[in-house]
Order: C-alpha cells, then sequence, then structure tokens
C-alpha cells in the first residue's frame, strides 16, 4: 500500500495535468487559477471520503466562508473578476452542498438512481465551478453562459468527466 504522502503527491501532480488538459489554450494565468482550483477540488475531497456528513458540512461552511470573505477588498474596475468570482463562488457553494450530500448518500448506504445520481454527480465532480474559467477571457454577457442551450452543453460536458472518472479509477 503506498504512504500518505506518495498519494498526496501523485494528486498533486495529476491536478495539475488534468488543469493543464482542461485549459490548454488559455493564458497563464488561467491555467495557474486551474491548477488553483483542481487543487482545492482534491484536498476538500480527500478531507469528505473519511468525513461524517455533519463533518463535511462543517468542512463545507469554513471553505465557503473563506472564499466569500477574503481578507483584500477588490480593486476599483475589476467587474469582469469580480464576475468570475461571483459564478464561481456560486457554482463552488452548488459543489461543496453536492459533495456533502454524497456524504450523506454515503453514511446512509442510499443508492441513487441513474438519473438522481447524474444530478448529484455533475456537482461533485467539479466541472461546473472549473467551467467559470473557460469564461474569464470570452468578454461575454451572462445571458450567454445562462442559455438553456449553453447549460445542457455544461451538463454533458460534466456528465462525461465523471463517466471518464469512473472509468480511470475502475
Amino acid at each position: 500500500m503506498p504512504s500518505e504522502s506518495f498519494l498526496c503527491t501523485i494528486s498533486y501532480l495529476l491536478s495539475e495535468l488534468l488543469a493543464s488538459l482542461a485549459y490548454p489554450l488559455e493564458s497563464k494565468d488561467v491555467e495557474r487559477a486551474g491548477c488553483d482550483i483542481m487543487n482545492v477540488f482534491f484536498l476538500f475531497d480527500v478531507y469528505t471520503d473519511a468525513a461524517t456528513p455533519h463533518e463535511a458540512q462543517q468542512l463545507a461552511t469554513v471553505v465557503m466562508n473563506a472564499l466569500r470573505n477574503p481578507k483584500k477588498s477588490r480593486p476599483l474596475g475589476e467587474c469582469v473578476i469580480g464576475e468570475i468570482a461571483r459564478q464561481f463562488i456560486a457554482k463552488f457553494d452548488l459543489y461543496t452542498a453536492a459533495v456533502v450530500q454524497e456524504t450523506q448518500d454515503r453514511t446512509e448506504n442510499h443508492i441513487r438512481a441513474i438519473d438522481d445520481y447524474f444530478l448529484v454527480r455533475r456537482q461533485t465532480i467539479g466541472a461546473m465551478p472549473s467551467f467559470v474559467l473557460l469564461h474569464f477571457e470570452l468578454d461575454m454577457p451572462d445571458e450567454v453562459f445562462q442559455d438553456p442551450v449553453i447549460q445542457r452543453l455544461e451538463n454533458a460536458s460534466a456528465d462525461m468527466i465523471s463517466l471518464c472518472n469512473v472509468w480511470l479509477v475502475c
């Protein structure tokens, strides 16, 4: 059995690789942010895997409070980044809530029907907050990303990421 430090190192390297593959055409700054976000996903996931539902909810609250209450105020004129942060926080909140639900399901040995499984899994895979980074340099109004066709494409993409994750883990 590999050591915990070895597994942490591998997880870190895989998260960096995943971010590089997810954002191959983005700027260095977006790529770096993608790496950082992937690390937050992996870290939150590792902590909640061994947590009770109550502990997972406490961790979700800590993470969301840290994201919602930054120590520095935003500089004037940073509205695009502020909007991206708003969208990321909203999607990350759904992610943490879904991971708490996944923990609850695991604790109760609850097995969801396939459609219900994908409703939760779309959030727990971490794709939705990650997609926000792709919006970063597009300079498009929020209405574009709220369009039902775009929403279905994001859902289908998250489903494919989930399926690939299952295949890679098994």
